[in-house]
């Protein structure tokens, strides 16, 4: 069963951060993750006003300014 360790990759050896779950010569993957997107100037991150936008308890309640047009 595969078994994910983490680790760094420096001056080309890669560096585990717990042990292997074994010491025999076994070939292994290493997979690199893509490198994190900064965010441009003015770019909103998607989920950032989380929790920090409410709705009016009455938002669907008839305006009596738009009643002529019902």
């Amino acid at each position: 069963m595969p078994v994910t360790i983490k680790g760094f990759f420096e001056n080309g050896k890669v560096k585990l951060v717990e042990p292997a779950p074994t010491k025999e010569n076994v070939p292994v993957t290493v997979t690199f993750p893509e490198p994190e997107k900064s965010l441009k100037k003015n770019e909103v991150k998607f989920g950032s006003l989380a929790g920090k936008i409410t709705v009016p308890e009455n938002f669907d309640d008839e305006m009596d300014e738009l009643k002529e047009y019902m």
